[in-house]
């Protein structure tokens, strides 16, 4: 191990808040779809007929109406998304009907949806006569509808008859004798889908079969309407990285969006798309990133197309301000010259012998490719001369106790880059944690973690480490491999490799418990010569 010397240093804290964002996961409402929702089948000889079934983030059942399982029944199609409608022959002389329901699970709000199943009538034998209805079927309007007449007609003139809705449909189904046939009316339909129900034809004598009339009422047409959920976005980040969704629900209309940019406002900035799927109608919002220093404000408008007297529902849009980054970097950094150090050096603070308390043992790490060197004037002042890359580190590692011999190893591990506050409170310190790079005064000394470009002795290019992490492995004594996998304030990463041996190093050591805590002065240079050189 390298042995080193002691010398006082001053602690010095930084802080800079990374923003780490990601995309608000689409969330598509559950629906369910049958398609064709009317079967006919002849009186005998049938096979299966198959119905579609269209379900989006819900499962669902089925269920064959009380009446019509004797002869109808349902069974679940090879593939998962169908149903195979399947009926017996029809002996009666009369035609039928029943109802296959298909319903949601878990999803109250999504209505159960009726296949009517309709069989011709089949040969049967009345020796008490017949009775023949017309029409068969009736179809009334959601609204508003007007009453309909069904003509009865009986092959005996001594065959009486009487008729009324089936229990179910005894709610909106009215049945008035009217002479030779009957009156029938619906009250309004309170739902927009349809619903069916029938009327029952019932003889005097009991040999005589009973008929059926089939009553199908539309749904309610609702009028067109537009709404949107929510009507308020929170306020964007300034860089633009989350996409906002709001569902959007047209009824008997379609509809489109707009941007409006406040006055002044060159624009172009947001981004409003529409999604529109059989199942799902929404609208995307997003934003470029804001590269200004002040916050702007826009507008989305949701309009329908073609239709009078709706009203206009406007999103206001808002993005914070940007910020001030302190980078240079134009772009992406991939490290190509560190896999052999020109120099590798550290300062550490052990826990002292009187305090062992510490959570983490703090390391400045400074580390400069083969192409740079670095001098001293007469006062002490350092500068790097070449041309090649400098990475300088500050960070926390598991707490590390003072030895008498002064040698010290960086534990192995990945390090990860961490906000710390200006001052730093010894709760605060994390191991294994990377000090973020802020504004600094000084790129020699720089406040917190920075990546730099050194050409021609200067630095043409830096950027503060406020995002990412740093893997370390111990090769040998006092000779390290480092893992770069940073990125910086205006999000470029920063990757690559440094390989190399402990050149120069520094501790410190305090004899005894200082009296006094003193706080640096922020107004004053942040980072102090560690002692690198001395």
């Amino acid at each position: 191990m390298k042995k080193i010397y002691s010398l006082w240093m001053m602690l010095l804290p930084l802080a800079v808040a990374a923003v780490s964002c990601g995309k608000e996961p689409v969330d598509t409402a559950a629906s369910l779809s049958v398609q064709p929702t009317l079967l006919e089948f002849a009186a005998t000889g049938n096979g299966s007929q198959s119905v579609a079934v269209t379900a989006t983030n819900t499962e669902w059942t089925h269920e064959v109406s009380g009446a019509a399982q004797e002869w109808l029944s349902a069974s679940l199609g090879e593939d998962g998304k169908s149903l195979l409608i399947s009926v017996t022959d029809n002996p009666t002389a009369e035609k039928r009907s029943g109802t296959v329901s298909v319903k949601a699970v878990d999803h109250i709000e999504i209505k159960p949806i009726g296949i009517t199943v309709q069989q011709e009538a089949g040969e049967g034998v009345q020796p008490g006569g017949s009775i023949t209805v017309s029409p068969e079927s009736l179809t009334f309007a959601g609204e508003g509808a007007e009453a309909q007449r069904v003509a009865v007609t009986v092959s005996n003139p001594e065959l009486t008859w009487t008729a009324a809705p089936e229990d179910a449909a005894k709610e909106w189904i009215t049945v008035t004798a009217d002479g030779d046939g009957i009156s029938v009316s619906v009250s309004d339909n309170p739902e927009t889908d349809q619903r069916s129900g029938n009327i029952i034809i019932t003889p005097g004598l009991d040999d005589v079969r009973p008929r059926a009339v089939r009553v199908v009422q539309e749904g309610k047409i609702l009028p067109p309407s537009l709404d949107a959920d929510p009507k308020e976005v929170p306020v964007f980040a300034y860089d633009g990285s989350v996409e906002r969704i709001i569902t959007v629900t047209a009824v008997n209309c379609d509809w489109a969006v707009r941007v409006d940019y406040t006055e002044g406002d060159a624009g172009g900035w947001v981004k409003a798309q529409t999604i529109k799927t059989e199942a799902h109608s929404a609208l995307s919002i997003s934003v470029g990133r804001n590269e200004t220093l002040e916050a702007r404000s826009a507008s989305v408008t949701v309009y329908a197309l073609g239709v009078e007297n709706i009203p206009d529902i406007v999103i206001p849009v808002s993005q914070e301000a940007g910020k001030e980054f302190f980078s240079t970097l134009t772009g992406p950094v991939a490290i190509s010259d560190m896999e052999s150090l020109g120099a590798l050096q550290y300062h550490i603070s052990p826990s002292q012998t009187w305090d062992t308390t510490n959570p983490g043992t703090y390391w400045i790490m400074d580390m400069w490719s083969s192409g740079v060197s670095q001098e001293s004037d007469l006062f002490g002042n350092k500068s790097f001369l070449g041309s090649g890359t400098r990475i300088y580190l500050k960070l926390f590692s598991e707490n590390i106790p003072f030895n008498d011999d002064q040698e010290f190893t960086l534990p192995a591990g990945e390090y990860r880059v961490k906000q710390y506050d200006v001052i730093i409170n010894k709760a605060d310190i994390v191991p294994y944690t990377v000090e973020a790079g802020r504004k600094t005064k000084s790129l020699t000394y720089p406040s917190g973690s920075w990546y730099m470009k050194v050409d021609d002795g200067g630095f043409a290019e830096a950027g503060p480490l406020t995002g990412g992490s740093m893997t370390v492995a111990v090769d040998g004594p006092d000779t390290y491999t480092f893992t770069f996998d940073f990125v910086d304030d205006r999000g470029n990463a920063i990757t690559g490799t440094a390989k190399g041996t402990v050149t120069k190093a520094s501790c410190n050591f305090f004899p005894e418990e200082p009296g006094e805590d003193v706080e640096p002065d922020p107004d004053l240079d942040p980072d102090p010569d560690p002692g690198f050189g001395q």
